[in-house]
Formats: C-alpha cells, sequence, structure tokens
C-alpha cells in the first residue's frame, strides 16, 4: 500500500506543477508538503492509495510505465505525457476525486491557468503562433483542425488574450449556473425531439416537411445560442472579440 500511496503522491504533484522540474529530488522536498495538507483535508494514506488504484484501473496499458513513475526512472516530459494520459482515461467521477484531493477546485484552475498563461504571453505573436501550430499539427484531431481557417490563429489569440482565458474558463467555477444551463438544455432537447417526432407521424407534403424542417433546425438552433448567451454573456463576450478579429 505504501507504494501505492507514495505514487499518488507522485501524480498529484504532476498534476499540480504540469510535470515541471520533475526529478525524484524534487519529488521528495515537495513531499512532505503534499502529505501535510492532504492530512488537513482528512484524506489517509489508505484513501489515497484507493485513489491511486483507480488511477491504474483505468489505466491497465500504463503499469509498466507506473511502476517506473513510482521508481523515479521517467525522464520530466515522459513524467508529464503519464500524468495526461492517464488523467485523460479517467471517468469524470474519478478526475473530481482526484481533483478534489490535490485542492484544485474550479475556481482556482482559471486562476492558475491565467497565471501559467503569462510565460505564453511573453512571447512574440511569432513564436506563440509557431508553438501552438506545432501542437494542433501533432494532435489527434489535426486533421479536422487543418480543415478549419485560422484555427491556430484563433487559438493563439485566444491564449494571448488576458481577459478572454480567465473569463471563459472561469465558467467551471459557477455549478449552480451549470446546472442550471444544462437542465434548461436537456429540457429544449427533449421538446424539440417530441415536436421532430410529431412531424414525422404526420403525413406531409415533400415541400411543406422540408420547409418545417429548416424552420425546426433554424429555431431550437437559435434558441440554444440564446440560452448561451443568456447564462455567459459576461463570459463568452472577449471569445467573440477575438472571434471577429481573426476572421474579420
Amino acid at each position: 500500500m505504501l507504494k501505492t500511496y507514495k505514487s499518488f503522491i507522485i501524480f498529484l504533484i504532476l498534476l499540480l506543477t504540469g510535470g515541471s522540474g520533475y526529478t525524484q529530488d524534487s519529488i521528495e522536498d515537495k513531499n512532505q508538503e503534499i502529505i501535510k495538507q492532504l492530512e488537513a483535508k482528512g484524506l489517509t494514506k489508505e484513501k489515497l492509495a484507493q485513489m491511486m488504484k483507480e488511477v491504474e484501473k483505468h489505466n491497465p496499458q500504463e503499469k509498466e510505465n507506473f511502476e517506473a513513475l513510482r521508481n523515479g526512472e521517467l525522464s520530466p516530459e515522459e513524467a508529464q505525457e503519464l500524468m495526461k494520459r492517464s488523467f485523460s482515461n479517467l471517468p469524470p467521477e474519478t478526475q473530481a476525486k482526484v481533483m478534489g484531493a490535490s485542492g484544485m477546485d474550479p475556481k482556482k484552475i482559471a486562476a492558475s491557468m491565467d497565471k501559467g498563461l503569462e510565460v505564453f504571453r511573453s512571447l512574440s505573436y511569432e513564436e506563440a503562433h509557431s508553438h501552438i501550430k506545432k501542437k494542433m499539427d501533432s494532435s489527434k484531431l489535426a486533421g479536422v483542425l487543418s480543415k478549419i481557417p485560422k484555427s491556430s490563429e484563433f487559438v493563439t489569440n485566444f491564449l494571448r488574450d488576458k481577459e478572454a482565458p480567465k473569463k471563459f474558463f472561469g465558467i467551471l467555477g459557477d455549478r449552480k449556473r451549470l446546472l442550471t444551463f444544462a437542465g434548461c438544455s436537456l429540457f429544449i432537447m427533449v421538446v424539440s425531439w417530441l415536436i421532430k417526432k410529431k412531424r414525422k407521424n404526420q403525413d406531409l407534403p415533400f415541400g411543406e416537411a422540408m420547409t418545417k424542417g429548416i424552420f425546426h433546425f433554424l429555431f431550437f438552433t437559435g434558441l440554444k445560442l440564446a440560452l448561451v448567451g443568456f447564462f455567459f454573456h459576461p463570459e463568452i463576450t472577449p471569445l467573440i472579440r477575438i472571434f471577429k478579429e481573426t476572421y474579420s
């Protein structure tokens, strides 16, 4: 259990630091600080070991890499990539447990991200854009992103903006508003589905059916966009501004 517990401490450190400066010595230096924070939350070694078991359960293909992580045999880059891969494979409820243990509540994520972007903003536009384009070209979505004009320019402009990322990701901190929005969206989807189902059961001429279908699509698409604007207008206004600046 001790090794499993230690591996979760390492996992948390990587999550909190993004893998920067990962060495066996840096892990040991941060170890006691992290343990004190976790104990203050009432998280015992047994509970943390169980969390790590859940992480490993959802990442069986990484068994040898987790062992290398525990033994300090991974390079900083390898450790960071392992953390990203394994965390993204976790179901939402397990991700929430891990994030809760790390102390990274949604309200802190936006602030931490904004602070981390200061280095990115210090680069020239050409350097920043080159970095983003390289990342996008090597991602799994490269084929899709390449078909979207100026996608790398839009992402670069968004991340370099001092207001947009902080406000946009700040949406995560308002759980009550997100749940209300989700409930309203679900209601609209159900109503849309019921109307569409009823229309399919009607024996309408082709022209009338097509006209009603187009109207249905435009009306409910507009309604969904209006709903997003109603709930998140302050947060998405900078995003809309950047979109106009990029594509105008």
